[in-house]
């Protein structure tokens, strides 16, 4: 390794590895089992230096019958393994590595993108995905285009707990906005958690599938209690995870307001403000939109961001005072 790749060293340094093949992805699931990582999905999955140090020495030290009895580990990848963490070790101490990103992609998909036509490349994979998971027809995705423009503008202007990626987190979270609408209203929100942190869906890491999980979740419940509390904890910051709660109440107060019609969401007006939730309608709607249901709602979201609610019809100076939920 030193002959190999000590005169390209300072050509390919990197922060991050985009590590490519079967024999590592096989490493990535031994790693997570010696370090009781809680999810089991190897793309994206994020090894920082030290970890994934201690994994390529420890396996490139093992005999094909250690590995054997590994449980879920590929038979066809044992004689591979011990190779392939040796490089890596190599790889990590010799360009500098300080993160290892596994793709559960490979050659294959490479080149299936490749005669992929170039508006078809450009199209987001997280966005592109969540709108066919979260896809009912034409209708869904009016849907998910509808509440981003009305929620879009008002949460992205919060202090961002993804920075950069704030804008296409909650645009995928408005497509998946009608996933479990099929389901069993007492079962949906756990259900739609566990679908959406396990889909197979590109371009998100595993913070983020947490963070769209644990947002889908709200949006069917108010309760601040989500499934798998261990692995959400290991994977969000607080900050996130409450971040994932406004966004999910703000998703469940755009649809319960408009009986998750496009149409209906345009007669109303939504803004946060430094101090209050602002939800404004059209005179001749907010007989309709702007009931009890809608003020629950708002009220739940308010009291999220440590603001109060207030509504009122257009052209009425009179506020709705709903205060916090």
């Amino acid at each position: 390794m030193d002959r190999h790749a000590g005169p390209i060293a300072g050509v390919f340094k990197t922060d991050t590895l985009h590590a490519v093949g079967g024999a590592w992805r096989n490493l990535a699931l031994l790693q997570m089992r010696i370090s009781g990582y809680p999810l089991e999905i190897v793309h994206q999955y994020e090894i920082v230096r030290r970890d994934a140090l201690d994994a390529a020495r420890f396996i490139s030290q093992q005999s094909r019958g250690s590995l054997d009895r590994i449980p879920g580990i590929s038979k066809r990848r044992l004689e591979d393994m011990p190779h392939a963490a040796a490089v890596l070790e190599g790889l990590i101490e010799h360009l500098d590595i300080q993160t290892v990103s596994i793709s559960a992609f490979g050659v294959r998909e490479g080149l299936l993108w490749q005669a992929m036509s170039t508006e078809i490349q450009r199209l987001d994979p997280l966005i592109a995905g969540c709108a066919t998971l979260g896809g009912r027809g034409p209708v869904a995705e009016e849907l998910g285009l509808a509440l981003q423009a009305w929620l879009g503008g008002a949460l992205e202007r919060l202090e961002p707990v993804f920075p950069g990626r704030e804008p296409t987190l909650i645009d995928a979270a408005c497509r998946l906005a009608e996933l479990g609408a099929q389901l069993h209203p007492d079962h949906r929100a756990d259900l739609v958690f566990d679908q959406v942190l396990r889909a197979p869906i590109a371009g998100m890491n595993h913070a983020e599938r947490a963070f769209l999980a644990c947002a889908i979740f709200s949006r069917h419940t108010a309760s601040p209690a989500t499934p798998r509390p261990e692995l959400v904890s290991r994977l969000l910051t607080p900050e996130r995870q409450k971040r994932a709660r406004v966004l999910g109440a703000a998703l469940r107060l755009a649809c319960d307001l408009s009986g998750r019609s496009p149409e209906l969401l345009q007669k109303c007006r939504f803004q946060i403000k430094p101090n209050v939730v602002l939800l404004e309608a059209d005179e001749t709607w907010a007989p309709i939109l702007l009931g009890d249901q809608t003020a629950k709602r708002a009220g739940t979201l308010a009291a999220l961001l440590d603001r109060d609610a207030k509504l009122r019809t257009s052209g009425v100076k009179k506020w709705q005072f709903v205060g916090a939920a």
